[in-house]
C-alpha cells in the first residue's frame, strides 16, 4: 500500500513538473510581448477609426499609450531580478518598447 501511495505522490510531481515545465508552459516575457503588440493594434485602429469615421479616439490611444508604459515599468522591475539569459530577452522587449513608444508619440 505505502509503494502505491509512493507512485501516486511521484507521478503527480512528475505531471506538476510537466505542466510547468512541458509544452505549452507559460512564459511570462512572451505575454509582455503580446501585451505590447495588442496595445499598438489598438492604438492603430483608434486611428484608422478617427481617419474614417471623424469619432474622437483620443481615450483609445491614451489607454494604448497606457499599457505600453506599464509593460516598460513591469519589464524593467522584472530585469533587477533576472537571470541573465532573461535579462537578454527583456532589453530586447525594452528597444521594442521605446520603438513602439516613438511610433505612438
Amino acid at each position: 500500500m505505502k509503494k502505491l501511495v509512493v507512485l501516486a505522490l511521484v507521478l503527480a510531481a512528475g505531471v506538476a513538473v510537466w505542466k510547468m515545465r512541458g509544452p505549452g508552459s507559460h512564459d511570462d516575457l512572451a505575454e509582455f510581448r503580446a501585451r505590447l503588440d495588442a496595445a499598438e493594434r489598438s492604438y492603430q485602429s483608434a486611428g484608422r477609426a478617427a481617419g474614417l469615421s471623424g469619432m474622437d479616439t483620443t481615450a483609445e490611444a491614451a489607454s494604448a499609450l497606457a499599457d505600453v508604459e506599464r509593460i516598460e515599468h513591469e519589464l524593467k522591475a522584472r530585469a533587477r531580478t533576472a537571470s541573465p539569459e532573461a535579462k537578454v530577452r527583456i532589453d530586447q522587449l525594452l528597444a521594442r518598447v521605446s520603438t513602439v513608444e516613438s511610433k505612438l508619440r
